[in-house]
This record gives structure tokens, C-alpha cells and sequence, in this order.
């Protein structure tokens, strides 16, 4: 049986105040995944925080791996 270990990733997403657009590049955001990646986790859910009005400002993002001893003697 594996046993997961888990990691949230909050992201704000600082929308112009007049487009919407969000501030947070594709780039960045790929990065960021890559570096998560990179660590051995891996994206099982994403969850939209709204902020003023209702609007998303933030994203959860979480993550999980199989726990390794390297991972439990770490902690």
C-alpha cells in the first residue's frame, strides 16, 4: 500500500484592477510546476480562492508523492 505525503501551493493571481488580466505569466506559472515536478510531486487538484466580489485571486494548488525514507527522515 503507498502512503502519500502532501504539499499546498498558493499562488496569487494580482489581476489588473480594469482588465481582469492576470499578472502571472504562462512562463512563471510553467516554471513553477516544473520546479514542483522536478521534486517528485505531482498536481492532483487546483481550487479558485475568491477574493473582493467574488473574483479568484488566489489558486490552491495541491500536490502529492509517494513518502520516501529520504522524505520521513527529513521531517
Amino acid at each position: 500500500m503507498t502512503t502519500w505525503e502532501y504539499k499546498t501551493v498558493k499562488t496569487t493571481l494580482k489581476a489588473d484592477m480594469w482588465t481582469g488580466e492576470a499578472k502571472i505569466t504562462e512562463a512563471a506559472m510553467n516554471l513553477l510546476l516544473l520546479e514542483i515536478g522536478l521534486e517528485g510531486w505531482e498536481l492532483v487538484s487546483t481550487t479558485h480562492l475568491a477574493g473582493y466580489e467574488g473574483y479568484t485571486s488566489q489558486l490552491l494548488m495541491i500536490f502529492k508523492r509517494p513518502v520516501s525514507m529520504t522524505s520521513l527522515n527529513d521531517k
